[in-house]
């Protein structure tokens, strides 16, 4: 397995993919400082003070932040794992390695790597521009930073394996990047949302569970129950789309 991973992380460093969505991060940093107002903070510009990756009307919403990362992770997971069959490299490595479940393990490990990658990327950026620009860099609570910080990053791992899931059931790049869009920025929860709203249900207990929803229950004050429910939901949609992933790899054919 550890072979394996270190091939996947030469491939990851190696790669054009990772520069390219890590650029795409770039201008959106810059946008989202330019349209700033002069109070927004660091928290702000982080994403802390919580709330959709969209507002009502449709655009990026003061909430986005981090969240981002979510579905630039839906793209490089979907660049991997349908460059493997697509490439029939997929067959080199079942080849060697004969064990598929440490192939699920080695992307999601390497998406979390990714993602670590993009995080710092993303508050690096964002000093610096808010810097250049003049921006407020207050930070009323460091620590409530860094767990916000932190469990957007531990989330980032489910969000990780139910990309890999997909990606596998599919290996299609269009329903891969379909599914980014829509996992990972918030669309699918949202239209749950307007679902329940329009049969008249509190649907806040089902979509705070989804992987998405749980992303959004952190904020910018740590707290021990919100970081257990981020723990146990992440350990939970990790867990549940780790063995459906390994029923795929058992199941399907490598062509």
């Amino acid at each position: 397995m550890l072979n394996l991973f270190r091939m996947d992380l030469r491939r990851l460093l190696r790669g054009k993919a990772l520069y390219i969505l890590i650029g795409v991060l770039t201008a959106v940093v810059l946008s989202s400082v330019l349209m700033s107002d002069g109070s927004a903070n660091i928290a702000d510009l982080l994403g802390a003070s919580g709330g959709s990756m969209f507002d009502a009307q449709g655009g990026f919403g003061s909430g986005m932040g981090l969240s981002i990362i979510y579905g630039l992770i839906g793209l490089l997971v979907m660049l991997f794992v349908c460059n493997d069959y697509s490439s029939g490299f997929a067959k080199n490595i079942f080849t060697v390695h004969t064990n598929k479940w440490h192939y699920f393990v080695s992307k999601l490990l390497i998406m979390m790597v990714a993602g670590g990658i993009m995080i710092a990327a993303f508050i690096a950026e964002t000093i610096i521009f808010s810097l250049i620009l003049g921006r407020g860099l207050a930070l009323d609570n460091p620590f409530g930073l860094v767990m916000f910080i932190f469990q957007k990053w531990l989330v980032s791992g489910a969000f990780a394996a139910i990309y890999i899931f997909i990606n596998l059931l599919t290996r299609n790049k269009a329903v891969g990047s379909i599914a980014a869009f829509l996992i990972g920025m918030g669309g699918l929860v949202m239209g749950l949302q307007l679902f329940f709203g329009m049969i008249g249900i509190e649907g806040s207990i089902i979509t705070d569970s989804t992987i998405y929803g749980t992303s959004m229950l952190v904020g910018p004050e740590f707290d021990a129950f919100t970081l257990l429910r981020v723990v146990g939901f992440t350990a939970i949609w990790t867990a549940l789309y780790g063995f459906l992933s390994r029923k795929i790899l058992l199941s399907k054919d490598v062509n």
